[in-house]
Protein backbone atom coordinates (compact mmCIF):
# COMPACT_ATOMS: atom_id res chain seq x y z
CA UNK A 1 0.00 0.00 0.00
CA UNK A 2 1.27 3.47 -0.88
CA UNK A 3 2.74 5.14 2.15
CA UNK A 4 0.15 8.44 1.50
CA UNK A 5 -2.54 5.93 1.46
CA UNK A 6 -2.01 4.63 4.81
CA UNK A 7 -3.88 5.78 8.05
CA UNK A 8 -2.24 7.72 11.14
CA UNK A 9 -2.59 4.42 12.73
CA UNK A 10 -0.91 2.25 10.41
CA UNK A 11 1.78 4.88 9.37
CA UNK A 12 2.30 5.26 13.43
CA UNK A 13 2.91 0.92 13.44
CA UNK A 14 4.96 1.17 10.73
CA UNK A 15 7.76 3.29 12.02
CA UNK A 16 7.63 1.86 15.27
CA UNK A 17 8.16 -2.10 13.88
CA UNK A 18 10.73 -0.31 11.42
CA UNK A 19 12.18 1.53 14.75
CA UNK A 20 12.06 -2.11 16.87
CA UNK A 21 13.32 -4.51 13.93
CA UNK A 22 15.30 -2.33 11.21
CA UNK A 23 18.46 -1.39 13.32
CA UNK A 24 20.46 -0.80 10.37
CA UNK A 25 17.34 0.89 8.24
CA UNK A 26 17.93 -1.69 5.81
CA UNK A 27 13.98 -2.33 5.33
CA UNK A 28 13.07 1.28 5.51
CA UNK A 29 15.44 2.22 2.54
CA UNK A 30 13.91 -0.62 0.62
CA UNK A 31 10.46 0.80 1.71
CA UNK A 32 11.41 4.33 0.46
CA UNK A 33 12.84 2.98 -2.78
CA UNK A 34 8.89 1.30 -3.15
CA UNK A 35 7.82 4.43 -2.61
CA UNK A 36 10.27 6.50 -5.62
CA UNK A 37 9.58 3.53 -8.02
CA UNK A 38 5.46 4.09 -7.18
CA UNK A 39 6.23 7.90 -7.81
CA UNK A 40 8.24 7.55 -10.83
CA UNK A 41 4.99 5.78 -12.64
CA UNK A 42 2.74 8.91 -11.86
CA UNK A 43 5.32 11.09 -13.61
CA UNK A 44 3.28 12.07 -16.92
CA UNK A 45 6.44 13.23 -18.95
CA UNK A 46 8.69 10.31 -20.30
CA UNK A 47 12.01 12.60 -20.03
CA UNK A 48 11.16 13.54 -16.67
CA UNK A 49 10.18 9.95 -15.73
CA UNK A 50 13.73 8.68 -17.22
CA UNK A 51 15.53 11.19 -15.44
CA UNK A 52 13.70 10.08 -12.06
CA UNK A 53 14.33 6.21 -12.86
CA UNK A 54 18.13 7.42 -13.91
CA UNK A 55 18.57 8.82 -10.04
CA UNK A 56 16.79 5.90 -8.45
CA UNK A 57 18.93 3.37 -10.05
CA UNK A 58 22.31 5.87 -9.41
CA UNK A 59 20.98 5.52 -5.76
CA UNK A 60 20.56 2.12 -5.19
CA UNK A 61 23.13 1.00 -6.83
CA UNK A 62 25.47 2.69 -4.39
CA UNK A 63 28.09 0.02 -2.62
CA UNK A 64 27.30 1.09 0.84
CA UNK A 65 23.49 -0.35 0.05
CA UNK A 66 22.67 -3.99 0.49
CA UNK A 67 23.26 -6.64 -1.95
CA UNK A 68 19.45 -7.27 -2.60
CA UNK A 69 19.04 -3.43 -3.03
CA UNK A 70 22.14 -2.95 -5.57
CA UNK A 71 20.75 -6.12 -7.34
CA UNK A 72 17.38 -4.25 -7.97
CA UNK A 73 19.14 -1.31 -9.57
CA UNK A 74 20.91 -3.84 -11.78
CA UNK A 75 17.95 -5.35 -12.78
CA UNK A 76 16.40 -1.49 -13.26
CA UNK A 77 18.99 -0.49 -15.28
CA UNK A 78 18.82 -3.83 -17.89
CA UNK A 79 15.00 -3.35 -18.09
CA UNK A 80 15.00 0.65 -18.37
CA UNK A 81 13.64 1.06 -21.69
CA UNK A 82 11.32 -1.61 -21.48
CA UNK A 83 10.19 0.45 -17.88
CA UNK A 84 10.03 3.13 -19.52
CA UNK A 85 7.79 2.09 -22.81
CA UNK A 86 4.99 2.32 -20.27
CA UNK A 87 5.67 6.64 -20.06
CA UNK A 88 5.46 6.26 -23.93
CA UNK A 89 2.46 3.85 -24.57
CA UNK A 90 0.34 4.35 -21.27
CA UNK A 91 -0.14 0.41 -22.09
CA UNK A 92 1.22 -2.75 -19.65
CA UNK A 93 1.16 -6.09 -19.67
CA UNK A 94 -1.25 -6.60 -16.82
CA UNK A 95 -3.83 -8.44 -18.74
CA UNK A 96 -1.48 -11.04 -20.46
CA UNK A 97 0.07 -11.29 -16.87
CA UNK A 98 -3.51 -11.87 -15.12
CA UNK A 99 -4.15 -14.32 -18.00
CA UNK A 100 -0.70 -16.36 -17.90
CA UNK A 101 -1.41 -16.48 -13.94
CA UNK A 102 -4.86 -17.89 -14.32
CA UNK A 103 -3.69 -20.62 -16.98
CA UNK A 104 -1.28 -21.70 -14.97
CA UNK A 105 -3.68 -22.21 -11.65
CA UNK A 106 -5.67 -24.10 -13.92
CA UNK A 107 -2.88 -25.96 -15.01
CA UNK A 108 -2.36 -26.60 -11.23
CA UNK A 109 -5.34 -27.75 -10.25
CA UNK A 110 -5.84 -30.27 -13.59
CA UNK A 111 -2.39 -31.94 -12.38
CA UNK A 112 -3.15 -32.15 -8.54
CA UNK A 113 -6.45 -33.99 -9.34
CA UNK A 114 -4.99 -36.25 -12.62
CA UNK A 115 -2.53 -36.94 -9.57
CA UNK A 116 -5.65 -38.47 -7.58
CA UNK A 117 -4.79 -36.76 -4.38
Amino acid sequence: MRERDLDEKTTARLASLLGLGDPTAEVALAYRVKEALAEFYEIPSPTEAAERLTEIIERISSPANSPELRRLGRTLKRWFEKIMAFHRTRLTNGPTEGLNNLIKRVKRVSVYRLSGA
